[in-house]
């Protein structure tokens, strides 16, 4: 039974997770709720980086990972294969990047 947690946090099926993941969004930035509570709707790796195709678009994931839903660099580097330090490395160029667009006018 505790086997079949979502998240570790929720008991139920996939649908009842899918249902309560609007819920879950909602929470995710109160740091009054444990991390692994607050991120339990978070996308999972598999489907952050389905359908990349090139190396921007990679690097944007991996930004979306790290900065977005919280997942550590070691966790993105063991899905995606490269040092956990070149995947922090693409993730600030990709935030100093976002950064200096947000800057001009």
């Amino acid at each position: 039974m505790w086997d079949d947690l979502q998240g570790g946090v929720l008991l139920g099926t996939e649908r009842f997770a899918e249902k309560l993941k609007p819920l879950l969004m909602e929470q995710a930035s109160t740091k009054e709720i444990p991390r692994k509570e607050r991120l339990t709707a978070r996308p999972s790796l598999e489907e952050l980086f389905s359908g990349t195709q090139d190396k921007a678009s990679r690097n944007e994931q991996i930004y979306q990972a790290v900065h977005i839903h919280a997942y550590t660099l070691r966790e993105v580097a063991d899905f995606l294969r490269p040092y956990y330090t070149t995947i922090s490395v693409i993730a600030k160029r990709v935030a100093e990047k976002r950064k200096h667009q947000q800057q001009r006018p």
